[in-house]
Order: C-alpha cells, then structure tokens, then sequence
C-alpha cells in the first residue's frame, strides 16, 4: 500500500532525484536501508532491490563460482526475461 507524504528536502537532493526514473522508488529504498535495524537488514534492504540480471553477473564474477554455475547463468542470462 502506498500513502502520500508531504517532506522537506535539500535543494541540491532535488535536482539530483529529478534525474531518477521512479522518484518515489529511490527514495523508500534509501530509507528502508537508512531505517535497516542492523548492518544484515541493510544488506538485505539493498540486494532486495538490486535486478536479477546485475545479481546473476556478480555471481559469475565471483572466484568461487563453479563452471557449472557460470553456465548454468550464462543460459539463464541469454533467455529473455
């Protein structure tokens, strides 16, 4: 559910979110990572909203993943989402 508020902000953080897409977006997830409890919270406040497609390239980046992951994802990257 969405609810309309009314804020005060910084001049400078206006023009800057005026470049966003989804105003409205950016600014609940900065403060669902800003509100986040503790530092696991945070980090799940920011993966939660990363694309799958940017979390699927990090893991093929990553040294630990086996060949059989990369082209596990390699297929699943070529497919349309």
């Amino acid at each position: 559910m969405k609810m309309n508020k009314t804020f005060s902000l910084d001049v400078d953080l206006i023009h800057q979110l005026r470049k966003r897409r989804n105003q409205s977006k950016t600014i609940c997830q900065a403060l669902r990572i800003y509100l986040a409890d503790d530092q696991w919270d945070r980090q799940k406040a920011m993966i939660d909203d990363l694309p799958l497609r940017t979390m699927l390239r990090a893991v093929m980046r990553h040294p630990d993943a086996s060949q059989t992951l990369k082209a596990v994802i390699d297929a699943e990257m070529k497919k349309e989402f």
